[in-house]
């Protein structure tokens, strides 16, 4: 299994084609909405930072991952089910990825979770989680 390094929720996530350096736009630490419930209907990009175990240098490390979103121990994610796979070849040590979320639907204010999970042996593990508060603001 890969060593998961960081993982981080923004507006955009880029890559200098010059310098190969990631830049985050806009982290979320917070979503201010008029109404409850909705749904945010912008992209985000949840960034992440991936590291060859180090047992696998010089070989390919195929794995899998899924994002699960929940409030309270629920599942709200619109994308139920969907799994990334990843492969960091055999001539790099670490890989980025991002993934784009759109529609993240709210019910109230309470704390949303973006939760990493990682397959292994068969089993979804989970790896990292990202609490974004949810506040409910009038104009």
């Amino acid at each position: 299994m890969p060593k998961f390094r960081w993982a981080m929720l923004c507006e955009r996530a880029i890559v200098d084609s010059r310098s190969n350096n990631m830049s985050l736009m806009g982290v979320v630490e917070q979503f201010n909405v008029p109404d409850l419930p909705t749904t945010i209907p912008q992209i985000f990009d949840l960034a992440m930072l991936w590291e060859k175990d180090d047992s696998l240098k010089g070989k390919d490390e195929a794995f899998s991952f899924k994002i699960v979103i929940t409030q309270k121990k629920r599942e709200v994610s619109i994308n139920k089910g969907k799994t990334y796979e990843i492969n960091i070849p055999k001539n790099k040590y670490r890989l980025r990825s991002i993934s784009s979320i759109r529609g993240i639907p709210v019910k109230e204010e309470k704390t949303l979770y973006f939760r990493i999970y990682v397959k292994s042996k068969d089993k979804w593990e989970k790896i990292f989680s990202i609490p974004i508060e949810i506040k409910k603001v009038t104009a």
